[in-house]
Protein backbone atom coordinates (compact mmCIF):
# COMPACT_ATOMS: atom_id res chain seq x y z
CA UNK A 1 0.00 0.00 0.00
CA UNK A 2 0.77 3.68 -1.21
CA UNK A 3 -0.01 6.30 0.94
CA UNK A 4 0.41 10.29 0.36
CA UNK A 5 0.74 13.34 2.77
CA UNK A 6 0.55 16.82 1.15
CA UNK A 7 -0.21 20.28 2.07
CA UNK A 8 1.18 23.62 2.33
CA UNK A 9 4.32 24.07 4.49
CA UNK A 10 3.50 24.31 8.01
CA UNK A 11 0.78 22.10 7.44
CA UNK A 12 2.74 19.45 9.45
CA UNK A 13 3.35 16.56 7.08
CA UNK A 14 6.16 15.47 8.18
CA UNK A 15 5.56 15.02 11.77
CA UNK A 16 2.66 12.77 10.62
CA UNK A 17 4.22 11.19 8.22
CA UNK A 18 6.37 10.06 11.25
CA UNK A 19 3.44 9.62 13.13
CA UNK A 20 1.91 7.45 10.63
CA UNK A 21 5.03 4.88 10.16
CA UNK A 22 5.14 4.15 13.84
CA UNK A 23 1.77 3.25 13.74
CA UNK A 24 1.50 1.00 10.67
CA UNK A 25 4.12 -1.96 11.47
CA UNK A 26 6.93 -2.29 8.54
CA UNK A 27 6.30 0.94 7.01
CA UNK A 28 8.95 3.33 4.92
CA UNK A 29 9.13 6.73 4.44
CA UNK A 30 10.07 8.93 1.48
CA UNK A 31 10.56 12.20 0.99
CA UNK A 32 9.48 13.24 -2.32
CA UNK A 33 10.39 16.82 -1.98
CA UNK A 34 13.43 18.54 -4.17
CA UNK A 35 15.31 18.36 -1.50
CA UNK A 36 15.97 14.68 -1.23
CA UNK A 37 16.32 13.24 -5.12
CA UNK A 38 17.42 10.05 -5.45
CA UNK A 39 18.65 10.08 -9.14
CA UNK A 40 21.63 12.20 -10.47
CA UNK A 41 20.64 13.47 -13.02
CA UNK A 42 17.66 15.31 -11.21
CA UNK A 43 20.01 16.47 -9.07
CA UNK A 44 22.00 18.03 -11.59
CA UNK A 45 19.22 19.56 -12.89
CA UNK A 46 18.18 20.84 -9.81
CA UNK A 47 21.58 22.57 -9.51
CA UNK A 48 21.80 24.13 -12.82
CA UNK A 49 17.98 25.68 -12.19
CA UNK A 50 19.67 26.98 -8.90
CA UNK A 51 22.24 28.62 -10.73
CA UNK A 52 19.74 29.95 -13.69
CA UNK A 53 18.28 31.79 -11.32
CA UNK A 54 20.82 33.62 -9.68
CA UNK A 55 21.65 34.72 -13.39
CA UNK A 56 18.21 35.90 -14.33
CA UNK A 57 14.94 34.96 -13.46
CA UNK A 58 13.63 34.56 -16.51
CA UNK A 59 16.25 31.83 -17.19
CA UNK A 60 15.65 30.03 -14.18
CA UNK A 61 11.78 30.03 -15.65
CA UNK A 62 12.86 28.77 -19.02
CA UNK A 63 15.57 26.00 -17.13
CA UNK A 64 12.50 25.16 -14.65
CA UNK A 65 9.79 24.11 -17.31
CA UNK A 66 12.42 22.55 -19.96
CA UNK A 67 14.47 20.67 -18.05
CA UNK A 68 14.06 20.53 -14.39
CA UNK A 69 9.99 19.37 -14.59
CA UNK A 70 10.83 17.19 -17.33
CA UNK A 71 13.65 15.14 -15.64
CA UNK A 72 11.63 15.64 -12.02
CA UNK A 73 8.60 13.85 -13.85
CA UNK A 74 11.34 10.94 -14.22
CA UNK A 75 12.12 10.93 -10.83
CA UNK A 76 8.93 11.02 -9.63
CA UNK A 77 7.85 8.28 -11.56
CA UNK A 78 10.72 6.24 -10.36
CA UNK A 79 10.04 6.90 -6.91
CA UNK A 80 6.81 5.93 -6.90
CA UNK A 81 6.08 2.83 -9.74
CA UNK A 82 9.79 1.08 -9.41
CA UNK A 83 11.40 1.81 -6.32
CA UNK A 84 9.07 0.58 -3.68
CA UNK A 85 6.63 -1.75 -5.16
CA UNK A 86 6.22 -3.95 -2.38
CA UNK A 87 4.87 -3.06 1.64
CA UNK A 88 3.48 -0.01 3.19
CA UNK A 89 5.41 3.29 1.89
CA UNK A 90 4.36 6.86 3.45
CA UNK A 91 5.34 9.38 0.78
CA UNK A 92 6.25 12.83 2.74
CA UNK A 93 4.45 14.93 -0.42
CA UNK A 94 2.89 13.98 -3.73
CA UNK A 95 2.75 15.40 -7.04
CA UNK A 96 -0.36 16.50 -6.39
CA UNK A 97 1.43 19.87 -5.72
CA UNK A 98 1.93 20.06 -9.46
CA UNK A 99 -2.12 20.77 -9.25
CA UNK A 100 -1.68 23.13 -6.81
CA UNK A 101 0.81 25.55 -9.18
CA UNK A 102 -1.75 27.17 -11.37
CA UNK A 103 -4.33 27.93 -8.80
CA UNK A 104 -1.16 29.55 -6.90
CA UNK A 105 -0.43 31.73 -9.99
CA UNK A 106 -4.14 32.90 -10.78
CA UNK A 107 -4.67 34.09 -6.81
CA UNK A 108 -1.60 35.93 -6.94
CA UNK A 109 -2.60 37.70 -9.79
CA UNK A 110 -5.78 38.48 -8.42
CA UNK A 111 -4.30 39.57 -5.24
CA UNK A 112 -1.34 41.89 -7.54
CA UNK A 113 1.64 40.05 -6.50
CA UNK A 114 2.75 39.16 -10.38
CA UNK A 115 1.67 40.98 -13.74
CA UNK A 116 -0.37 40.05 -16.67
CA UNK A 117 2.14 38.76 -18.63
CA UNK A 118 3.95 36.62 -16.12
CA UNK A 119 0.10 34.92 -15.00
CA UNK A 120 -0.67 34.00 -18.34
CA UNK A 121 2.93 32.69 -18.57
CA UNK A 122 3.21 30.75 -15.53
CA UNK A 123 -0.88 29.98 -15.87
CA UNK A 124 -0.44 27.98 -19.16
CA UNK A 125 2.84 26.48 -18.38
CA UNK A 126 1.95 25.20 -14.67
CA UNK A 127 -1.68 24.10 -16.11
CA UNK A 128 0.02 21.90 -18.57
CA UNK A 129 2.02 20.38 -15.89
CA UNK A 130 -0.90 20.31 -13.90
CA UNK A 131 -2.74 18.02 -16.93
CA UNK A 132 0.71 15.59 -17.43
CA UNK A 133 0.62 14.77 -13.61
CA UNK A 134 -3.23 14.43 -13.28
CA UNK A 135 -3.53 11.99 -16.52
CA UNK A 136 -0.08 10.51 -16.89
CA UNK A 137 0.75 9.65 -14.10
CA UNK A 138 -0.45 6.61 -11.73
CA UNK A 139 -1.43 7.62 -8.21
CA UNK A 140 -0.93 5.79 -4.74
CA UNK A 141 -3.31 4.07 -3.00
CA UNK A 142 -4.31 7.10 -0.90
CA UNK A 143 -3.31 10.84 -0.89
CA UNK A 144 -4.50 12.74 1.79
CA UNK A 145 -4.37 16.62 1.66
CA UNK A 146 -3.22 18.90 4.91
CA UNK A 147 -5.75 22.13 5.11
CA UNK A 148 -4.68 24.13 8.03
CA UNK A 149 -5.30 27.47 8.62
CA UNK A 150 -3.71 29.88 6.88
CA UNK A 151 -2.37 31.68 10.34
CA UNK A 152 -1.37 28.22 11.60
CA UNK A 153 0.53 28.12 8.30
CA UNK A 154 2.17 31.44 8.69
CA UNK A 155 3.24 30.87 12.48
CA UNK A 156 5.02 27.50 11.93
CA UNK A 157 6.09 27.63 8.02
CA UNK A 158 9.14 30.05 9.92
CA UNK A 159 9.80 32.32 7.03
CA UNK A 160 8.81 30.05 4.12
CA UNK A 161 5.88 32.92 3.60
CA UNK A 162 6.57 36.58 2.72
CA UNK A 163 3.18 37.76 4.58
CA UNK A 164 0.09 36.08 5.86
CA UNK A 165 -1.69 36.77 2.70
CA UNK A 166 0.92 34.79 1.13
CA UNK A 167 0.32 31.87 3.32
CA UNK A 168 -3.34 32.47 2.81
CA UNK A 169 -2.80 31.99 -0.74
CA UNK A 170 -1.29 28.82 -0.30
CA UNK A 171 -3.79 27.32 1.55
CA UNK A 172 -6.49 28.31 -0.75
CA UNK A 173 -4.96 27.13 -3.80
CA UNK A 174 -4.61 23.47 -2.27
CA UNK A 175 -8.41 24.00 -1.27
CA UNK A 176 -9.19 24.84 -4.90
CA UNK A 177 -6.49 21.75 -6.45
CA UNK A 178 -8.47 19.32 -4.34
CA UNK A 179 -12.11 20.51 -5.65
CA UNK A 180 -10.83 19.30 -8.75
CA UNK A 181 -10.12 15.84 -7.98
CA UNK A 182 -12.72 15.48 -4.93
CA UNK A 183 -14.82 13.06 -6.78
CA UNK A 184 -11.91 10.21 -6.76
CA UNK A 185 -12.37 7.92 -3.31
CA UNK A 186 -8.32 8.36 -3.36
CA UNK A 187 -7.74 11.70 -2.47
CA UNK A 188 -8.55 12.97 1.18
CA UNK A 189 -9.24 16.37 2.39
CA UNK A 190 -8.05 16.91 6.15
CA UNK A 191 -9.07 20.06 7.45
CA UNK A 192 -6.67 21.53 10.58
CA UNK A 193 -7.75 24.13 12.67
CA UNK A 194 -5.39 25.55 15.70
CA UNK A 195 -7.15 24.01 18.12
CA UNK A 196 -6.52 20.68 16.19
CA UNK A 197 -3.43 18.60 17.26
CA UNK A 198 -1.34 16.11 15.13
CA UNK A 199 -2.83 13.11 17.03
CA UNK A 200 -6.25 13.70 16.28
CA UNK A 201 -5.55 13.90 12.51
CA UNK A 202 -3.91 11.04 12.59
CA UNK A 203 -7.09 9.48 14.28
CA UNK A 204 -9.01 11.43 11.03
CA UNK A 205 -6.53 9.99 8.50
CA UNK A 206 -6.31 6.12 10.16
CA UNK A 207 -10.46 6.49 10.17
CA UNK A 208 -10.65 7.48 6.65
CA UNK A 209 -8.03 4.48 5.60
CA UNK A 210 -10.57 2.38 7.52
CA UNK A 211 -13.28 3.65 5.87
CA UNK A 212 -12.00 2.51 2.41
Amino acid sequence: MKIAITGPDGAGKSTLCKMLCKHLDDARLVYSGKAHFHLPSTRLVKWLWDVALKVHPLLGFAIQHSLYYPVEYLENWWRVVLRYRSGITVYDRHVFDRLVMKHSARLRYRHGKIGRSSYWLQYSLNSFWSCVYRYCFPLVDHVFILLPDAELCFDRALGQYKDLADAGIRVQSYQLAYQEVADDPRYHLLPISASDSLNDCLKSLLNQLEEK
